[in-house]
């Protein structure tokens, strides 16, 4: 288990150290990861209490659970409206991507 904090560098809980190592294989990683995956975070009882993503720090799990939510605006939003491409370059994401000039990004 890893420890999990948020932006502010503040304790959340724990992942998994497998969940966010990557394969030793691009092809394995891509099978298993794209613009929706979330990684569980949990207590020490094994709770869930949020997730992670790639490009994305620790979300509660109650902002995962309500209503509307969608991890890729929250992903553009942090990078001015695109998305780099995460995992699987197959998979159509729903921004775009921050590295042909059409979105913010850096």
């Amino acid at each position: 288990m890893v420890a999990v904090a948020n932006e502010h560098g503040e304790f959340v809980g724990y992942i998994h150290r497998s969940d966010i190592d990557m394969p030793s294989s691009p092809k394995e990683y891509f099978a298993h990861v794209n613009a929706r995956t979330l990684f569980k975070v949990t207590d020490a009882d094994g709770n869930v209490v949020g997730y992670i993503a790639p490009d994305v720090p620790f979300i509660p799990r109650a902002q995962v659970e309500a209503p509307g939510f969608d991890l890729e605006k929250v992903r553009a939003a942090r990078n001015g409206g695109c998305e780099d491409q995460i995992g699987d370059p197959k998979f159509q994401q729903e921004f775009p991507p921050c590295n042909d000039g059409s979105g913010g990004g850096d």
